[in-house]
């Protein structure tokens, strides 16, 4: 089919006109519209015009025809692709994908030896006829050399130094009133094969070298204009090239035409092609935008949404954030150990409590980790031992209030209890902060509250304290002592006390505690007084753990409920001091490893139900000034004579034992003021020597087996307040002697075998408010001195018991037994 362009007044304006007449013609042939081409150009995003578009696609599927290629539709979409980059870029993007269907085609079955020439031929007349209708310039003046043949011709033994004589030349005039385009399109459409077209071209630089061997020929192509506008070009034939014949290559196949059919499966193929790359980036995009918003969400749920949206992209990979100022409640659970986190939950305890307490303090971003643990571990005391209601706590001025250091909250003061309980070694604290020995803690200025307020004194003794102790009260770390002395509080002993490296003392006794001692007071390096006694509910056994502590002073734990034995870890307590554990269940023996403790002072176990006999090693025991082991009725054996080697002995206490034997000689050396002996299996006749114990005030041998008379030598205990010789077998006259003891104020001497009378001597005794010699073989009567001493009036005063059918007793303070 064949249209002629309609002529306009202007150059540039026929041809176009020209242009797209031919380009009409040219799509219906096979089967294509003018419409299709522009939106199949638009698809292979190219942004040249349709006509760039449609004369690629044309030459290229003729190209692929001609050589005898297999459709490959990912070579024309990615040479479709590269076009798309500019309009400028086209002859380079010709040449492409020439050089793909050349490539293609050599894998082809059917593949056409001459199909370089063809291609050449081709595609330079189709590019230069573009060029030259599209008003455009060939790069660098040159059309660029189609050097795609010479690979192409080099794997087929051929080249383009191929004798001019293979390839035959004739001149094709260009039909009247058609253009270049038109006619190559017919060509190739309907006469397949290489052919030279006549047309506005001249050889601007036509010249053969040869050589021995070779000739060569260079023909640069440069289009010649027509138009008003340019000039210079000459009309002239074109050399028409016949197709290379490769003499080895037997009968060439003529490349099959390409139906209207296959051109558009060719298209739906490539528009395929494209979707699916289409659809494969929008689904990496798609991925991609959700993986970056997945991170944005969790970068916001971290930061609690400092940064998000679009923000994100615009910080540097390589720059790192600067941490977000956390949030009170942030701040709080970072300081909090998890055994307090776990109670947050229940918003009714003391730790939930205090913390919604604490981080409302206005002044709360101001303080250092260090004051908020502190504020909230009080916080949590308070709330946990009633503090805010009416029925615990006697006071609590300035307690959880913002406006007061907790240094100024109440405490009470202890001196009196440094006299009894404290060493001299220990500084008198004046206050809970203990920064100005000085001074009343009252009289600080808020600048040293500020720089010194360090607590370390909680001191609520005998303060209607009620609920239990905290484990956050291990949180203020500074603490030196806790006295809750004297209170309701129940429960356990925290074990977290245990973290209270500069607790020194512990003082817990007469509350209603419960569970058992725990295992962690063993950590505290510098602890020197644990008193837990009057605690009745705390059972268990003696931890030997607290053998690590080796500042450990004094242990008190007496009337409690604990078992088990005695560990002998104890006997490497060499500072330990004061033992008490008394009025417990305690069992077993007394290791003899208590021997090692040189410095202990005061071992008290009465009123146990301790076995085995006393440890002789105990007389290596040289500071020991106290041992009691009272009412203990399962202990055997014999008073130790290695006693008489403690130096410092002033109380020996074996009442209520099952003891045997005599009063060793060896303890009349010891400067003894309180002996008892009373409840046992002792017997024998006391030695003479104890006359030397000028400091004894209390002598109870009551209920023994003792024997023998009362040696005269005993007048010398001037100090004597309590004698107690009741139940025995002593014999004899009563000494008057006795009348010497001015500080007397009990003598109980029934129950024996005293002869005699009674001495008048006892009425100078102006202290004695019972005197009983019931029981005896006495004789005489009362002298009236004795009858009329003022100390009968005192409250309590019992009186004389006398045996009134063999002693007369006419006063009134005489009682009959």
């Amino acid at each position: 089919m064949n249209t002629q362009p309609t002529q306009q007044t202007d150059g540039t304006d026929d041809e176009e006109a020209a242009l797209k007449d031919i380009r009409e013609s040219a799509l219906a042939d096979v089967g294509f519209d003018d419409s299709r081409a522009s939106i199949e150009a638009k698809q292979a995003g190219a942004d040249m015009d349709t006509t760039e578009a449609l004369l690629n696609e044309v030459g290229v599927s003729n190209i692929q025809s001609k050589l005898g290629c297999e459709d490959d539709s990912a070579n024309l979409v990615s040479e479709i692709e590269k076009m798309a980059t500019g309009s400028s870029k086209y002859e380079a993007g010709s040449i492409g994908q020439a050089k793909n269907v050349l490539e293609t085609s050599e894998a082809a079955p059917n593949k056409n030896p001459n199909s370089v020439a063809v291609a050449n031929t081709a595609l330079a007349s189709g590019k230069a006829s573009a060029i030259d209708n599209l008003g455009r310039e060939p790069m660098n003046g040159n059309v660029e050399p189609l050097e795609v043949g010479e690979s192409f011709l080099a794997k087929r033994g051929l080249s383009s130094n191929t004798p001019a004589d293979d390839f035959s030349s004739e001149i094709m005039p260009l039909p009247s009133g058609e253009s270049l385009q038109h006619v190559m399109l017919q060509s190739t459409l309907t006469d397949p094969g290489a052919h030279a077209m006549p047309g506005m071209y001249h050889p601007r630089d036509n010249h053969v070298q040869r050589d021995n061997q070779t000739d060569t020929a260079e023909a640069s192509l440069v289009p010649t204009r027509t138009d008003h506008n340019h000039h210079g070009g000459t009309e002239g034939p074109l050399i028409v090239a016949n197709m290379v014949m490769d003499t080895s290559a037997g009968e060439l196949h003529r490349a099959e035409e390409v139906t209207q059919e296959e051109l558009q499966r060719k298209k739906r193929q490539s528009s395929m092609a494209l979707s699916i790359a289409g659809f494969l980036a929008a689904g990496f995009l798609a991925i991609a935008v959700l993986v970056l918003v997945l991170l944005l969400a969790l970068r916001q749920d971290s930061d609690d949404g400092a940064f998000a949206g679009d923000m994100a992209h615009q910080i540097p990979q390589n720059e790192t954030l600067p941490p977000r100022p956390m949030t009170a409640e942030e701040r709080m659970l970072s300081l909090l150990p998890d055994f307090t986190i776990s109670k947050l939950n229940d918003i009714d305890s003391p730790q939930n409590r205090s913390f919604e307490w604490i981080i409302q303090d206005p002044l709360f971003d101001n303080y250092t980790d260090h004051r908020i643990l502190q504020r909230y571990g009080f916080a949590t005391f308070y709330y946990a031992t009633g503090g805010g209601t009416k029925s615990y706590w006697y006071s609590d001025d300035h307690w959880l209030s913002y406006d007061h250091h907790e240094c100024d909250w109440y405490v009470k003061n202890i001196n009196h209890y440094h006299d009894y309980v404290i060493s001299e070694n220990w500084s008198k604290p004046v206050g809970p902060c203990d920064y100005n020995v000085n001074e009343p803690f009252v009289s600080a200025t808020p600048q040293q509250m500020e720089e010194g307020g360090i607590y370390q004194h909680l001191w609520l003794y005998n303060h209607e304290l009620g609920g239990y102790i905290p484990e956050e009260l291990s949180l203020v770390s500074t603490l030196k002592s806790i006295l809750l002395l004297k209170n309701q509080i129940k429960g356990s002993i925290p074990s977290h006390l245990g973290m209270l490296s500069d607790l020194e003392a512990l003082f817990l006794y007469s509350n209603d505690l419960s569970g058992t001692l725990p295992t962690e007071l063993g950590m505290l390096p510098n602890i020197t007084y644990i008193w837990s006694m009057a605690n009745p509910g705390l059972t268990g056994s003696l931890p030997s753990e607290i053998a690590q502590l080796t500042t450990l002073k004094q242990f008190l734990t007496d009337s409690c409920n604990l078992t088990g034995q005695i560990p002998s870890e104890l006997g490497l307590m060499s500072n330990l001091e004061f033992f008490w554990a008394w009025s417990n269940p305690l069992t077993g023996t007394l290791p003899t490893e208590l021997g090692l403790m040189t410095s202990m002072r005061r071992f008290g176990l009465w009123n146990c139900t301790l076995s085995g006999s006393i440890p002789a090693e105990m007389g290596m025991m040289e500071s020991m000034d106290e041992l009691a082991f009272d009412d203990n009725p399962k202990m055997v054996g014999t008073v130790p004579s290695e006693l008489g080697m403690l130096s410092k002995l002033t109380t020996l206490h074996f009442g209520g034992t099952s003891l045997t034997g005599t009063v060793p000689t060896e303890i009349t050396q010891l400067p003894l003021g309180s002996l008892f002996l009373h409840n046992s299996g002792l017997s024998g006749s006391l030695p003479s020597e104890l006359g030397l114990l000028s400091g004894l005030w209390r002598l109870w041998l009551f209920n023994s087996s003792f024997t023998g008379t009362l040696a005269t030598e005993f007048g010398s205990w001037q100090s004597l307040e309590y004698m107690r010789l009741q139940n025995n077998q002593f014999s004899g006259p009563i000494p008057s002697e006795i009348g010497r003891f001015e500080n007397l104020t009990e003598l109980l001497l029934h129950g024996n075998f005293f002869t005699g009378t009674v001495p008048k001597e006892l009425g100078l005794l102006q202290k004695l408010t019972d005197l009983s010699v019931s029981n005896n073989s006495l004789t005489g009567s009362i002298d009236p001195a004795l009858c009329e001493l003022g100390s009968w009036l005192t409250e309590g005063a019992t009186g004389i018991q006398v045996d009134c059918d063999l002693v007369d007793c006419s006063c009134d303070v005489c009682v009959c037994d």
